[in-house]
């Protein structure tokens, strides 16, 4: 408010204290929008308008009476402005706000809600080719503090058909609760230059942060559903994301179709690549890898992802750790299944045609001993003796003869064994 408006309104203040009865105050307010709407203060007249009863300045009338000017108003081609509808806003605003403190006005608060937003986003649309960070500002505020009394869908339409932006429309969404429409909001951000994919990790990072203050049985579809995109653009941020709501319910056999799509796309981009750098592929499956190594930590016991993580770890160079996580799994099985299918587990490590240790490791706990020596006596002729020493009974009489005969035809398995 200017000095003058200022001054004025004090007036009108020393006016309304004289004042006994609550008409005689209505009128006061009544006189007070009349002023400055002759003054041409439309903004701050229609906030008086507002808190005027209806039998003295009736909602329709009241409106029509503001949109008029800019209905009427000439159109300047050669202005990248239009006509201002900021008095009837701020009018309808305020009847918002009235609304919003009285029990039973969902449908009311819902119309006045849609007719705001299209009004503010045709505002905004209009001044284009100007700084118009505060109309952003003033939308999102209105936006965000009353999404729970406005439509969602209704407002959504609006929102896309005056090019919102997607960043907006995620954060409409995601406080409305309607988070399907928020995560794929957040998903389609755009940057248009040469950081594409920055822009899009960032737009998955915002998508998870959505998801993760959400209640878990209103958002697991959504994360199923949107698993792979997710992963594809923020893999490592992905993995710690569902890490974090594993123990809410979050159900890895669900997200796997996702995890092995993209698995299997990284490890082909793999193949293909010239260098040693870093690349997304490279960032996905080490994502995925930490995933599912976090949720077998905290308990997991589901068949297919174990049968994947062991599939991930055989394909690795280094054997220690499939031999690590097998000697884990396997380890006091007795009459227990493992959760591990290891006649699986001996297929996939044999094709490897390496990580023989860890194929021996399978065989003694499928309980094929004489299996385990053999391969043994082939690739570690002391592993082999080291199952014999372990074994008792007449089994291990066996293997000693299965030993001792390697070693008649020349192998190395007898050498520091048994007489």
């Amino acid at each position: 408010e200017t000095s003058q408006e200022k001054a004025d309104e004090a007036e009108f203040d020393e006016v309304q204290a004289l004042c006994s009865t609550s008409e005689e105050r209505a009128l006061v307010n009544l006189c007070r929008a009349e002023f400055h709407l002759e003054k041409g203060r439309g903004e701050l007249a229609a906030r008086w308008l507002a808190r005027a009863p209806r039998s003295l300045a009736g909602f329709a009338s009241t409106s029509l009476r503001l949109c008029l000017p800019s209905l009427l108003a000439p159109v300047d081609v050669t202005s990248s402005t239009g006509p201002s509808t900021s008095s009837l806003t701020a009018y309808l605003t305020e009847s918002f706000n009235k609304l919003s403190k009285e029990k039973g006005r969902g449908i009311q608060l819902a119309m006045l809600g849609a007719w705001i937003a299209e009004l503010m986003l045709s505002e905004r649309g209009s001044l284009q080719q100007h700084n118009n960070k505060h109309m952003d500002a003033a939308i999102g505020a209105f936006l965000a503090r009353n999404a729970r009394q406005l439509d969602s869908k209704t407002t959504l339409s609006i929102m896309k058909s005056h090019g919102a932006a997607a960043h907006e429309i995620a954060a409409f969404a995601a406080a409305c609760g309607d988070f399907g429409s928020a995560v794929r909001a957040a998903l389609s951000i755009k940057s248009g230059n040469a950081n594409e994919a920055a822009t899009q990790r960032r737009g998955a990072m915002a998508a998870l942060k959505m998801l993760d203050g959400a209640e878990i049985s209103t958002v697991k579809d959504v994360y199923y559903f949107h698993a792979e995109e997710i992963l594809s653009r923020a893999p490592v941020e992905a993995s710690e994301a569902w890490i974090r709501r594993y123990s809410d319910g979050l159900d890895p056999e669900l997200l796997l179709p996702a995890i092995l799509f993209v698995g299997k796309r990284a490890a082909e981009a793999r193949e293909e690549q010239d260098d040693e750098t870093d690349t997304i592929e490279d960032l996905q499956e080490v994502g995925i890898l930490s995933y599912l190594e976090g949720v077998v930590k905290l308990g997991n016991n589901s068949a297919a992802v174990h049968n994947h993580l062991m599939t991930l770890y055989a394909d690795l160079e280094d054997e220690a750790p499939l031999f690590r996580y097998l000697t884990n799994v396997t380890t006091g099985i007795g009459g227990d299944t493992p959760p591990l299918n290891l006649k699986f587990a001996l297929h996939v490590i044999l094709k490897t045609q390496r990580h023989h240790r860890s194929a021996v490791k399978v065989y003694m706990a499928m309980g094929k001993r004489e299996a385990a020596v053999e391969l043994a006596l082939n690739v570690d002729p002391t592993l082999a003796r080291e199952l014999a020493e372990n074994s008792i009974g007449p089994e291990q009489k066996k293997l000693w003869l299965m030993i001792a005969k390697d070693a008649a035809k020349g192998g190395g398995g007898a050498g520091g064994g048994k007489d």
